[in-house]
C-alpha cells in the first residue's frame, strides 16, 4: 500500500505523464509531419529540458529501500529510468524515420499510462476494502525499519534475537528522550496476517519412526 501510493504521489508531484503526451509527444508528431522544420525542434528540445526537471522532482527524496519497493512492483521502468534520455535516444536511431519514433513513444505513454491506472484502481479498491495506512496524531512519528534475511540467516531463533536487540536499542532511545523507556507500538507489518513458514524439521523419535512436519 505504502508503495503505491508512493508512486501516486511521485507522479502527481512531477505530472510526467501529461509532459510525455502533451508537449513530448505531439511535439515529436508534429516533427515527424515537418522534419527539418526549426520551430518543432526547438519545441521538443524545450519540452525534453521540462521532462528532466519533473524527473528530478519525481525522484527527489528517494531513496535506495524506495527504489528497490518500487522495483518489486514492476514500476522501475515507469518511474526511475530516465526518459528523457530515452527519448533522446530513440530520436537518434530513428533520425531519418521520425514517424516510427513517434509510434514507439506513444506506444510507450499508453503503457504507462495503463500501469498508473492501475495504481489507481488498486488504491480506491484497497481504501474501499479498509485497508488504509493509520494516520499519525499530533506528535507522533513512525519508524520503519527492514531487517535483511541476511541478518537472522533465515532462522526463527536469528528472527528473535534481532527482535530483542532492536525492542532494547529502541527503549534506550525513549529513555533518553522522555526519561522512561516506553513500550514500542507495532503499527504496521509487511501483512496483516503474517505467516511464517518453518522449513521441514525432522522430528527423531527413539520409539518408532522420525517424523517430519511443516510449522506455520
Amino acid at each position: 500500500m505504502q508503495v503505491i501510493d508512493l508512486m501516486r504521489r511521485m507522479e502527481a508531484s512531477s505530472g510526467i505523464q501529461g509532459i510525455l503526451q502533451d508537449p513530448i509527444a505531439n511535439n515529436l508528431q508534429q516533427l515527424a509531419a515537418s522534419p527539418g522544420t526549426e520551430q518543432w525542434q526547438t519545441a521538443l528540445s524545450e519540452s525534453l529540458t521540462q521532462l528532466e526537471a519533473a524527473q528530478e522532482r519525481a525522484l527527489s527524496g528517494i531513496g535506495p529501500e524506495d527504489r528497490e519497493a518500487i522495483g518489486e512492483l514492476g514500476g522501475s521502468r515507469f518511474f526511475l529510468d530516465n526518459k528523457s534520455e530515452y527519448i533522446k535516444q530513440l530520436i537518434q536511431n530513428n533520425a531519418a524515420t521520425l514517424q516510427v519514433a513517434s509510434n514507439e513513444l506513444q506506444a510507450k505513454n499508453q503503457e504507462r499510462a495503463s500501469f498508473i491506472n492501475g495504481l489507481e484502481a488498486i488504491s480506491t479498491n484497497m481504501h474501499a476494502m479498509g485497508i488504509n495506512i493509520p494516520p499519525l496524531g499530533e506528535g507522533e512519528a513512525e519508524l520503519g525499519i527492514k531487517i535483511p534475511r541476511t541478518a537472522f540467516s533465515n532462522t526463527l531463533e536469528g528472527l528473535q534475537a534481532e527482535l530483542r536487540l532492536l525492542n532494547r536499542i529502541i527503549r534506550a532511545l525513549s529513555e533518553v528522550a522522555s526519561g522512561s523507556p516506553d513500550v514500542a507500538e507495532v503499527r504496521q507489518i509487511s501483512t496483516s496476517d503474517p505467516l511464517f513458514v518453518l522449513y521441514q524439521i525432522p522430528l527423531i523419535r527413539t520409539d518408532g519412526p522420525s517424523l517430519a512436519g511443516r510449522w506455520t
